[in-house]
């Protein structure tokens, strides 16, 4: 006699997104809109609580992920 088979039980795990790690450089700010803020005389802009500082390069402007100004 075959032994009878175990069920399969699948559980789905949450998934956790995050913004990119904080020094890394993007060429875009991400969609969905910032706002722009200025700290100490320094824009940033704000997109969905991730901060990003613009620097302008050979290439045009690319943005710097940074900590909160604030």
């Amino acid at each position: 006699m075959a032994a009878a088979a175990s069920p399969t039980v699948v559980v789905q795990q949450p998934v956790y997104v995050t913004g990119p790690a904080i020094g890394t450089e993007v060429f875009a700010l991400p969609s969905g809109g910032c706002n722009s803020v200025s700290a100490n005389g320094i824009r940033y802009y704000n997109c969905g609580g991730g901060y990003y500082q613009p620097h302008f390069g050979s290439n045009g402007v690319y943005y710097t992920v940074v900590p909160a100004p604030f």
